[in-house]
């Protein structure tokens, strides 16, 4: 009897440290990293996707915050935009000016826009580019050809609309304006034609705010 009385109790411990054993291993799996595997999926499907992202003719247009830089190739966003390529030296048609504004800033409108580069060296250019900073869109075109400001946009690489320039957007207290000569665009901005001698702005600002505009530019 005794004997069984030893047994009985040794299958009751080995049941308890069993049962001990567990709860100490669930207790370390809550509380120690888990596999490599299982954390690597579970970051996968949190991450967000890409902010800002904006397709336009096999193109990415990433929206950015102000200064807006050059695309490393332009000539893709050329192609996207769909203008012609001319050699760099060809004599432009007319002129456009762009003005930009974030409130009273002025955001730059670099040169080389529209430009493929070799070297540091203009190789070729599109119909429309810049060659300076002061905001003067050369047209390499007959006054009948009008390229649209959302061509423009395209090969600089910035998304542009209604609602947004680069990555500054529309929210609820603060809007974009889009005006040429002074007066206002209640189309599509993206359409504005780019005509000889035309003064466009766009700016950015309370929604109820009527800015004072430039209505014509002093080309030299």
């Amino acid at each position: 009897m005794s004997s069984v009385v030893v047994v009985g109790a040794g299958l009751a411990g080995l049941a308890a440290g069993t049962a001990l054993l567990t709860t100490l291993t669930l207790a370390l799996a809550s509380v120690l990293p888990q596999p490599r595997s299982a954390v690597a999926s579970e970051v996968t499907a949190t991450v967000p996707p890409a902010v800002g992202l904006v397709q336009n003719g096999g193109v990415d247009l990433i929206a950015t915050s102000p200064p807006w830089q050059l695309p490393s190739d332009a000539r893709p966003y050329i192609a996207a935009a769909g203008l012609k390529m001319v050699s760099p030296g060809t004599a432009p048609g007319f002129g456009v000016h762009l003005d930009i504004f974030d409130g009273r800033r002025r955001l730059p409108v670099p040169a080389g826009i529209g430009s493929v580069f070799v070297r540091g060296a203009p190789e070729t250019s599109s119909t429309v580019r810049t060659t300076g900073g002061s905001g003067v869109i050369e047209v390499v075109a007959r006054r009948g050809d009008a390229p649209t400001l959302g061509q423009f946009f395209t090969e600089w690489g910035v998304p542009f609309s209604a609602t947004q320039v680069g990555g500054v957007t529309d929210s609820g207290a603060d809007a974009w304006q889009s005006f040429v000569d002074g007066r206002p665009v209640t189309a599509d901005p993206v359409d504005i034609p780019l005509t000889a001698g035309a003064e466009i702005e766009l700016w950015f600002g309370p929604r109820s705010t009527h800015p004072k505009v430039i209505a014509t530019y002093h080309f030299s």
